[in-house]
């Protein structure tokens, strides 16, 4: 059983979990791979995987923005189209 927990997926780091903590593990566990030379081999898969984690928040935070940038856009819009409306003037 425990060898079967091993081969699983990790779940992604809980949100709550800072970016910049998970940067500063990622660069102990570089310290440690470095200090461990050919021994290290076990921790790559979990490098890799935290460095992915750290891509997906970076992926994640630049769409966030984008969809704040898109709601700030559609409420200009959205108000300039009231204001014409209130001045009689057509967008059409």
């Amino acid at each position: 059983m425990e060898a079967e927990a091993m081969t699983r997926t990790p779940s992604d780091i809980p949100l709550h979990v800072p970016l910049a903590d998970i940067e500063k593990g990622r660069d102990r566990l570089a310290q440690e791979i470095v200090a461990r030379g050919d021994d290290a081999t076990p921790l790559l898969e979990l490098y890799a995987w935290v460095e992915g984690q750290i891509e997906k928040r970076l992926q994640n935070r630049s769409i966030f923005e984008a969809a704040r940038a898109r709601v700030a856009q559609m409420k200009t819009a959205g108000e300039a189209a009231n204001i014409a409306k209130i001045n009689g003037i057509s967008g059409t």
